[in-house]
């Protein structure tokens, strides 16, 4: 995202000779007080004659605040362009800021809060207020972020595999472009049958389903009251668990209930979140997570109950309040580990346990806080891949393929995960065909599942072609050409945009129609032909392309005032030298300049090429030079 940004000089220099480094010691005390750490790993703000490293502290700032949100951008800011300082004059900025797709609001924001900020020590205003500033923007942010920790770690995986991204109307993401593309909503994918997702979170139905298949569940049964749940409890024989028929993530689960009056009031918590509940018999068992895609085991966890190991000397308290400060932990939706709490249920499991919170246990003691093991209550997930007997590797496999999905984790209750379920019993709690793959014990899932989907980075073969005003145009020859290869070709140029003899978009403009083509299930290579400066205002449609085409200078400038980029004079060239500028640095592999375009003094040193390939063609030689266009 570019941002050009007006820096007061006259400002930043008499705050150099009266208040040397007041802003960044206000700013940084404010910045500590609500993140809880130092602005820029603990330095000062930069000295104010240092105008481009100023724009860099706070691009720097603005990456930070997104991150802490839940945003996920993973490169840093960095300054493009700074204009010769005059005294008395504003000095023009272009700063680059990283953006996540679909989330460009969310930078636009963060950049004014932290605009606000400086802004706020500027004119003198206290740590406390700026720390109130700096909390409600962060708060607004966070309501920007994606729901759940999958999706960010998808974006992360992709960013580090070179997968290209692109934002769908909705919470999902395309990862890909084209007939190569995927499409994710968390860990949803394109395979996963609708009809089984619907099964999946029905607890009732999907357990039926699961002992039609000869597969093991406890024994359960819904109830409408109270009174209903302490009768079916009784039937069924404590302990009994109380859950939601239709939520996941632990959300209102009771388990280990051993009295009527446990179950009456796991039945309200459960009844608060959901119209349907049930009665299940408890099941002994240590709790695994083991998540299947495609008909195999892709990995296996064990969830360990939210608790702390006594050390002889610390109380309860000091334990819970010293495993919080571990980093992983945390509030939000993109923790890696909860926080644990001294609540009600911890304080009663305390004292089933002869504890309390000052109570100190013995050296090597495990302390209970929580019934369930659920990573969202404070759980801690603890790989056991390795260990998992090849039964129960099949079980997950076989429930997994009884509701027809094809990426699910399956809650599975036995003794050992080592040994056999036929020998030892086991029980299918529940199937999550969402589910949340975790980043503390298995963060490289998030790219193998993108690997195994896409089989390779997604990338279809581009071309772009800059300024041809020949006949017959450039980019209809590439079309039939690249056809040939048996490929479906979607061009875009000045008449509008298609894909082979189909017409999608008429005057749509460069960058709505590469985003139609991009997104098109059919589309195998793209053609975009540039013909005006659009491009300069809305960037590319694509992060990257493979070949660039400069055939010629007839560019219009639709947006910026000036003459035709072919005519004489600093108007033409400045356009064209932006184009450029614009252009080379997302061309990965080769780049040809037609003889006679007027492009031919153009060379490696513009535009960052170093990773091109870079050489001048005949106008005839191009259809040939197509012969090694990528596969």
């Amino acid at each position: 995202m570019l941002a050009s940004v007006l820096a007061d000089a006259d400002a930043l220099m008499a705050l150099e000779t009266t208040h040397p480094g007041c802003v960044g010691q206000v700013v940084g005390e404010a910045w500590r007080e609500a993140l809880g750490e130092p602005i820029s790993s603990g330095t000062t703000a930069p000295h104010p004659a240092g105008l481009r490293a100023w724009m860099e502290w706070l691009g720097a700032c603005v990456v930070v605040l997104l991150q802490r949100a839940g945003i996920a951008v993973f490169e840093t800011a960095e300054v493009l362009h700074l204009s010769r300082w005059e005294r008395g004059q504003p000095v023009r900025i272009t700063l680059l800021l990283p953006v996540m797709p679909g989330r460009e609001d969310a930078t636009a924001r963060a950049w004014l809060l932290v605009l606000e900020l400086f802004g706020g020590a500027f004119q003198g205003a206290e740590a406390t207020r700026l720390h109130e500033c700096l909390h409600r923007g962060l708060e607004s942010l966070r309501r920007l972020a994606p729901r759940g920790g999958n999706t960010p770690r998808f974006l992360r995986a992709a960013h580090e595999l070179g997968i290209p991204v692109m934002a769908l109307a909705f919470e999902g993401y395309q990862y890909g472009h084209g007939a190569r593309a995927q499409w994710l909503e968390s860990t949803l994918t394109l395979q996963t049958p609708g009809l089984a997702v619907a099964l999946a979170r029905d607890k009732l139905a999907s357990a039926a389903r699961l002992r039609q298949a000869g597969l093991p569940v406890p024994a359960h049964q819904a109830v409408s009251g109270a009174d209903e749940a302490v009768r079916v409890a009784s039937r069924l024989g404590y302990p009994v668990v109380v859950k939601p028929v239709d939520r996941d993530g632990g959300l209102g689960v009771s388990v280990g209930l051993e009295t009527e009056d446990e179950v009456r009031a796991a039945f309200a918590g459960a009844s608060a979140v959901s119209a349907r509940v049930l009665v299940e018999k408890h099941v002994v068992g240590r709790d695994y997570r083991l998540t299947v895609l495609d008909g195999k085991l892709l990995w296996a966890i064990e969830r360990i109950p939210a608790g702390v190991i006594g050390d002889g000397v610390s109380t309860v308290e000091e334990l819970v309040a010293r495993e919080n400060r571990d980093p992983r932990r945390g509030d939000g939706p993109h923790a890696a580990l909860k926080r644990l709490a001294l609540d009600d249920e911890a304080r009663r499991l305390l004292a089933v346990q002869s504890l309390a919170a000052d109570a100190v246990p013995a050296c090597g003691q495990e302390v209970r806080l929580r019934r369930i093991a659920n990573v969202n209550g404070g759980g801690r997930p603890v790989a056991v891949n390795e260990r998992v007997h090849p039964d129960n590797a099949a079980l997950a496999v076989h429930a997994v393929e009884a509701l027809r999905l094809d990426l699910a984790g399956v809650d599975l209750l036995i003794p050992d995960i080592a040994r056999s379920w036929r020998e030892t019993g086991a029980a299918i709690c529940e199937i999550n065909a969402q589910p949340q793959l975790g980043a503390t014990t298995a963060p490289h899932l998030y790219g193998e599942i993108l690997r195994s989907r896409l089989g390779g980075d997604g990338r279809i073969p581009i071309v772009v072609i800059l300024g041809d005003a020949g006949s017959p145009a450039l980019s209809e020859l590439f079309v039939m050409q690249l056809r040939r290869r048996g490929w479906a070709v979607g061009w875009c140029d000045r008449r509008g945009a298609g894909v082979d003899d189909e017409w999608l978009v008429r005057d749509g403009g460069i960058f709505a129609s590469g985003q139609v083509l991009l997104t098109h299930p059919r589309v195998d290579a793209l053609v975009l032909a540039i013909h005006d400066d659009e491009l300069l205002q809305t960037g590319l449609p694509m992060d990257r392309f493979h070949w660039l085409v400069l055939a010629g200078d007839a560019v219009e400038p639709r947006f910026a005032s000036g003459q035709r980029a072919g005519g004489s004079g600093s108007g033409s060239k400045a356009l064209l030298d932006g184009l450029l500028t614009s252009l080379l640095p997302a061309c990965s592999k080769r780049v040809l300049f037609v003889e006679g375009s007027g492009f031919s003094r153009v060379g490696p040193a513009q535009g960052g090429m170093a990773a091109c390939a870079f050489e001048e063609i005949e106008r005839e030689r191009l259809l040939d030079a197509l012969e090694q266009f990528p596969a």
